[in-house]
């Protein structure tokens, strides 16, 4: 990449607002969406296998007799993620991500919709049928995203709106917590939550359809002077074909060990996210509303965290106080620390 002094000065539009901010929005906002439809079972799964919960005198059925097919159900939904995310981001690069993230994001939101029908009709293995799929779309997202903020966000302004948007994941899981306990102690219970969050999907599909855009070019809206000024921070890469060797990657230390950190940062934060309603409801005997708003806490300290820490993390770069190495590992051991302390606090 050409060095940031080299790129040609063109003047920062002078409205404080602009066609890019409603995209960042757009992308922060469906990341709060789908966050919420992933993490809408692990509370509503409480409500679900509730055998203390007298079905005759609520609008909704309860399935105790699932309880050992509990962990498979919450975890199913990795098994499709993981499929869709190379292939999305080669189709955000050839083809831009506009259509096929509003259709991704339809189909996952039909998924949520239909659960409620799927586990009267089917039982627990329509469940996880359904849920597999959901994983499986909700993987372009990100793909989608990162596509998005290359054309979107100035080289110089990208590591602020990067961090907004991405945290929209940790706020996603954390509303989803309390909204969903809260929908299940209507009386319509845990099916509501599922309906409501559909919905929520099938609109914010509908608003990044109308307003969404690949690139400033292809928005009618932006202003010539807006474009040029993004256009001058993002077209700055040189495209360079090597042949890569597979076997070098794969014996690369560096490679490895972020390999490592990263399934084990995934394996700290999933694990618990999934596990700490149950947690809550079956060890220390909270109610829905109540366990929802306590599992959501650690997550809602994580997204104030990310964004107090990540401007420490650049502002110390900046100054030359460490390296750029240095602060990437201070921060990740800061990182680590807090998993233990979120583990230790859930199981005492």
């Amino acid at each position: 990449m050409d060095d940031i002094s080299t790129i040609e000065h063109v003047p920062k539009p002078k409205a404080i607002l602009g066609i890019r901010h409603l995209q960042y929005l757009l992308m922060f906002s469906g990341a709060v969406v789908v966050y919420g439809m992933r993490t809408v079972l692990n509370v509503a799964i409480v409500a679900m296998l509730n055998k203390e919960e007298d079905a005759t005198e609520r609008n909704y059925p309860v399935y105790p007799e699932w309880q050992d097919h509990k962990n498979v159900m919450l975890s199913c939904f990795s098994w499709g993620h993981i499929w869709f995310q190379i292939l999305a981001g080669q189709i955000a690069k050839n083809y831009g991500p506009k259509y096929y993230l509003t259709a991704a994001i339809i189909i996952s939101s039909a998924c949520i919709l239909v659960i409620p029908w799927f586990a009267a009709t089917v039982g627990y293995k329509g469940i996880i049928a359904v849920r597999v799929i959901e994983g499986a779309f909700h993987g372009v997202l990100f793909p989608s995203v990162h596509f998005l903020l290359s054309k979107w966000a100035p080289v110089w302004e990208r590591a602020k709106w990067g961090s907004f948007v991405y945290a929209g994941q940790v706020l996603g899981n954390c509303l989803a917590m309390p909204i969903t306990g809260m929908l299940c102690d209507t009386n319509s219970g845990w099916p509501l939550a599922f309906y409501f969050y559909g919905c929520l999907g099938m609109a914010w599909s509908l608003l990044w359809l109308l307003l969404g855009s690949n690139t400033p070019g292809s928005d009618k809206r932006i202003s010539s002077e807006e474009r040029k000024w993004i256009e001058s921070g993002t077209v700055i890469a040189k495209i360079e074909i090597f042949q890569v060797e597979i076997n070098v990657i794969f014996t690369s230390v560096p490679f490895i060990a972020i390999i490592i950190t990263h399934c084990g940062q995934n394996w700290g934060f999933w694990t618990l996210l999934t596990e700490i309603p149950s947690f809550m409801k079956e060890i220390l005997h909270y109610k829905n509303t109540a366990n929802g708003v306590i599992s959501a806490l650690p997550y809602f300290i994580m997204w104030l965290m990310n964004l107090w820490w990540s401007p420490i993390a650049d502002y110390i770069i900046k100054r030359k106080y460490v390296t750029l190495a240095a602060s990437r590992k201070i921060f990740n051991s800061i990182g680590d620390n807090y998993n233990l302390r979120v583990y230790s606090w859930t199981t005492a």
